[in-house]
């Protein structure tokens, strides 16, 4: 019997990296083999702001209510959400540090079509929360996997929350919890991303027809992102192996300098509906501008920053439906 094996050229989906074209020339060309290719400031403030957005579009989601689901409580949900992004287009000869998603994201589907970047980016999150009564009663563990669409990119994160204060809805006070949860997302050679966050919200449980569990949530949170640059080949469509060992390609490749923690700040809030066994949830969620500082009349601060985290404000809207026993 004879067996063929046909070899298929890799290919990248739209928001898959491409964060070479960060470090090419403005024109858009890739280097040449054996072209400089040091990252300048623009092209660091372009990979901050990319990293920064990119951050907020797989960090955690909320979609749940201050209270825990109780020690012997176990809840799954599939999770759709929509964040904005800045996917200004390039013009001519522009500095790469002003459309950076353009440059830095594939932009092309999986037959090599090159597309304009939506507005937004949609992920997909499979949760599971368990609550449990060690180390501390009112304490709840969860993990879960983020895809985002269009793109090999995806994300895993862990979380634990404890409820300060909670189960007591015949009180005028809300239930009251702080939560931490870590991240990291998986799928890119070119970028090594970590998150971490940490937030605080209330809530407050009501029923409705005698059956239905209906439960108001809002929140703030700070969302701490570690973007660490790998080995970047400048010229991924040339084979330096093929030219042999003194091909000048086998030297052209970036690495961006080590960045400061991005943070961002959040605002969210939602509802949680609960019927049965059934759960459902929606939020909104703001998350400010990058080096954001509060003041009213300059929210985005960026005196004094070695590298310019130029991110817009985000806006995420989450939805959540699965089984709660």
């Amino acid at each position: 019997m004879l067996t063929l094996g046909i070899a298929a050229p890799a290919s990248a989906d739209l928001f898959d990296l491409s964060l070479q074209r960060l470090v090419s020339p403005a024109d858009g060309r890739m280097r040449m083999p054996g072209e400089t290719a040091n990252p300048t400031e623009h092209d660091q403030a372009a990979f901050r702001q990319l990293a920064s957005e990119l951050g907020v579009v797989l960090s955690p989601r909320f979609l749940a209510p201050a209270d825990t689901i109780g020690y012997s409580g176990f809840q799954f949900t599939l999770d759709p959400s929509f964040t904005s992004i800045s996917n200004r287009k390039c013009v001519e000869m522009e500095l790469v540090d002003r459309c950076p998603w353009q440059r830095g994201a594939s932009g092309k589907d999986g037959q090599g079509t090159k597309h304009d970047l939506p507005g937004f980016a949609s992920t997909v999150t499979l949760m599971a929360r368990k609550g449990i009564w060690l180390p501390l009663p009112s304490f709840e563990l969860g993990a879960a996997a983020t895809k985002l669409m269009q793109s090999d990119l995806f994300a895993v994160m862990f979380y634990a929350k404890f409820a300060l204060h909670e189960g007591y809805h015949d009180w005028a006070i809300p239930s009251l919890s702080v939560r931490g949860a870590g991240m990291r997302m998986v799928g890119s050679s070119q970028l090594d991303l970590t998150m971490a966050q940490v937030d605080t919200e209330v809530s407050k449980s009501f029923g409705l027809f005698g059956s239905v569990t209906f439960v108001p949530y809002l929140g703030s949170a700070v969302l701490f992102i570690i973007a660490r640059s790998q080995v970047i080949d400048t010229t991924p469509d040339v084979d330096a192996y093929k030219q042999g060992p003194g091909a000048l390609d086998l030297n052209a490749n970036a690495v961006f300098p080590e960045q400061d923690t991005i943070v961002r700040w959040r605002f969210y809030s939602g509802f949680r509906l609960n019927y049965s066994i059934l759960v459902f949830a929606f939020d909104y969620v703001l998350t400010a501008c990058g080096d954001f500082s509060g003041a009213p009349d300059n929210e985005c601060n960026h005196k004094d920053k070695k590298v310019a985290d130029n991110a817009a404000t985000q806006h995420t809207l989450s939805l959540s439906a699965g089984f709660l026993f």
